[in-house]
């Protein structure tokens, strides 16, 4: 079985998955959403956009001996890539910011994340524009999630 941790990721790597026009969102890049490591062509506009998520911390925040439990922190950085090749690129970004966010926004609720965390926050949207020579546009946003374990 996984730690609650990487079950607390798995639900936020599946609500990105679902970002799809089949499911009412502007973009597909659920198509192309992975954890950790993302396999696209950086010079080839099909390949985006896409989604790409790491945990960027899991901080113990309290812990008790007896019981033994530990309340920890998880933070789970959500990028999109567009593509930003052409002349307006912001509207695409724009388009994976709305996804993006209402594809996150469940996991906030009182039920946050299946009941695995005790609380949730959302931040973002961040836009990075492309670096001299990049044709890659980021939108990044951080969900960061409290939940206990017990040992």
């Amino acid at each position: 079985m996984s730690t609650k941790a990487t079950q607390i990721t798995n639900v936020v790597l599946a609500l990105l998955k679902g970002i799809t026009p089949a499911n009412d969102y502007n973009t597909d890049a659920g198509l192309r959403t992975e954890r950790s490591y993302l396999d696209i062509d950086t010079d080839d506009s099909e390949s985006y956009p896409a989604i790409l998520i790491r945990t960027t911390g899991d901080p113990v925040e309290q812990a008790r001996p007896n019981p033994a439990q530990a309340r920890r922190s998880r933070t789970i950085t959500c990028e999109g890539y567009v593509w930003a090749g052409g002349d307006d690129y912001e509207p695409d970004m724009d388009d994976l910011a709305e996804d993006m966010l209402r594809a996150l926004l469940p996991a906030t609720s009182k039920d946050a994340l299946n009941g695995l965390a005790i609380d949730v926050s959302l931040t973002g949207a961040d836009y990075e524009h492309p670096a001299d020579g990049s044709n890659v546009a980021v939108v990044r946003y951080v969900v960061t999630a409290s939940y206990t374990v017990s040992y």
